[in-house]
């Protein structure tokens, strides 16, 4: 019997091996839902606690959307790098009005 729970990749978008892998999940039935977490762009996770231990969120990435807690799997194989703020002469910006 093949779990019906997605399985989370986070690996390049360019990353051929990763591809050979999810092809096989996709025709095995298995959703997928495959983000880069060195290039976060258009990804959003949101959370929220409720009563005791129960919590629940949305990871959305520009073209999936899954709750955390139905994931089955992770493949964590190869992301990007990840990204570094812009620094201006090694000077932080300074702080947006109303921050301290």
């Amino acid at each position: 019997m093949i779990d019906s729970r997605p399985v989370l990749v986070n690996t390049r978008l360019d990353d051929p091996t990763a591809d050979h892998v999810i092809g096989e999940l996709y025709r095995r039935g298995v959703p997928v839902v495959r983000l880069d977490t060195g290039r976060p762009e258009g990804v959003t996770l949101t959370v929220g606690a409720g009563a005791g231990t129960d919590w629940r969120g949305t990871l959305r990435t520009p073209t999936r959307q899954v709750d955390p807690q139905e994931v089955g799997a992770v493949y964590h194989r190869r992301p990007s790098p990840p990204m570094t703020p812009p620094r201006t002469n090694g000077i932080s910006p300074p702080p947006r009005s109303g921050t301290a």
